[in-house]
């Protein structure tokens, strides 16, 4: 788009060299058809790297309009070039959704999330299991 840089780096396993990726790169475009929530799209937001993405399915779970990225309608080309092209001129905004979506993959997606909802299901289930069922 209009002199912008672009490199295909192909797929790659190792996280560290993933999270490098992410971390030099100015925005991450997902234009997806359908989705539920895409682990690319937790690991580019988590690395601090705002989207532009298809508003489908889980998406818009994680990007945010205006706080983790940019959101186009499905099929809208020029929305998606709009949105790359902005965020390209924009550092400021990329450095502020990118900080965004570092801080809502913590609250949602940390360590110390998933542990805590695994304990509400276990102690939920203590409790179940615990009750006196009728006619026993």
């Amino acid at each position: 788009i209009g002199g912008m840089q672009t490199i295909q780096l192909g797929y790659h396993e190792d996280d560290e060299t993933v999270a490098r990726f992410f971390g030099a790169a100015d925005v991450f475009v997902y234009p997806t058809r359908a989705d539920n929530q895409p682990r690319v799209l937790l690991e580019a937001l988590a690395c601090g790297c705002p989207a532009v993405a298809t508003d489908v399915g889980g998406v818009p779970e994680l990007v945010v309009p205006g706080e983790t990225g940019i959101l186009v309608r499905l099929g809208d080309a020029d929305g998606l070039r709009r949105g790359i092209e902005a965020l390209a001129k924009d550092p400021e905004a990329r450095t502020r959704m990118g900080a965004a979506g570092r801080r809502l993959m913590a609250e949602r997606h940390g360590l110390g999330r998933h542990a805590a909802d695994f304990m509400a299901v276990y102690e939920e289930s203590i409790q179940v299991w615990r009750t006196p069922k009728e006619g026993a």
